[in-house]
């Protein structure tokens, strides 16, 4: 099984009391920290978290059927 992964970017800011929030998407660009930081305190810290995370892939599996109760024509 070849699995595909995917690079990821997340934008993550912390501020001086320890309040964070992050923000991510397909197409990474500096709007997604004007977003996330307008309810931290002035002067946080900025941050780009890199990971590499796999794509899921669809799986065929065989099933059966068991009969729990029957309808008898109603």
């Amino acid at each position: 099984m070849n699995t595909k992964i995917v690079k990821v970017q997340i934008a993550v800011a912390v501020d001086k009391n320890g309040k964070w929030n992050a923000s991510g998407s397909s197409i990474y660009n500096n709007q997604d920290f004007a977003f996330i930081v307008d309810d931290l305190e002035e002067g946080e810290s900025r941050f780009i978290v890199e990971c590499e995370l796999p794509i899921p892939e669809a799986v065929v599996v065989q099933g059966g059927v068991t009969v729990v109760n029957q309808s008898k024509g109603e």
